[in-house]
């Protein structure tokens, strides 16, 4: 199945974050193709999502509780942690 992007994140490592809203899942996709890798699925209705390259934390919102949360990546990109920043 193809990844519909509902928003799209650029890394200076030369890949990109990608939002399905449909699927409700973060995606990271290597520019030439060579590397994807499902980050966070399950999310019920994913909203907004956006990219901190310098701290490296992203941040989304689930419209269905509605939060924003925050995430984290090894340097494996498994995430290292996890936390709701606003809501329930």
């Amino acid at each position: 199945r193809a990844i519909r992007g509902t928003s799209i994140e650029y890394d200076d490592s030369g890949a990109l974050f990608i939002a399905d809203s449909d699927e409700g899942s973060i995606t990271r996709i290597k520019l030439d193709n060579s590397q994807q890798k499902t980050l966070l699925s399950g999310i019920q209705s994913l909203g907004d999502f956006a990219y901190d390259w310098m701290s490296k934390n992203f941040y989304f919102i689930d419209e269905k509780f509605p939060t924003i949360e925050v995430f984290k990546l090894d340097q494996n990109f498994n995430i290292k942690s996890r936390m709701v920043l606003i809501g329930k």
